[in-house]
């Protein structure tokens, strides 16, 4: 953990290609007690666990005069905020199935956030299918 603080500290004032763009590094705030970090840059925030920084870290590449790259590059960047929501969701069903387990009462709550879960998945599965429709083009 140590080293990916140091390796997020060092991005601070820098510029990085991530997902087709290029980002200033604004700021990295590491969060020891919840195991996860914040990168804020000058198009977006991405909050990521401990546990998927090393990976995370890997589609960013120090920017030194370079173009935002084509389809691509958006595809891991969509895949990757996505995969960040599908570890959202699935501790969202794991909190409420131990809620429903506990109190039989929380089943029409829960069944409402499937039903929003899945509309999510659903979502996320047509932005991929439109984005590997636009690279046949």
């Amino acid at each position: 953990m140590n080293k990916l603080v140091k390796q997020l500290e060092a991005m601070v004032g820098k510029t990085y290609n991530y997902g087709g763009r290029i980002h200033y590094v604004k700021t990295v705030v590491p969060n020891v007690d919840e195991a996860k970090f914040t990168i804020r840059t000058n198009l977006d925030i991405y909050e990521r666990s401990y546990e998927s920084g090393p990976d995370f870290l890997t589609y960013w590449t120090e920017a030194i005069n370079t173009l935002p790259t084509a389809p691509e590059a958006q595809e891991v960047s969509l895949m990757e905020k996505d995969t960040a929501t599908v570890d959202k969701l699935t501790e969202l069903l794991m909190d409420n199935i131990i809620k429903v387990q506990q109190d039989a009462g929380y089943i029409k709550q829960a069944q409402s956030i499937n039903n929003n879960v899945n509309s999510i998945l659903n979502l996320t599965k047509l932005k991929l299918d439109v984005l590997k429709q636009s690279r046949r083009r």
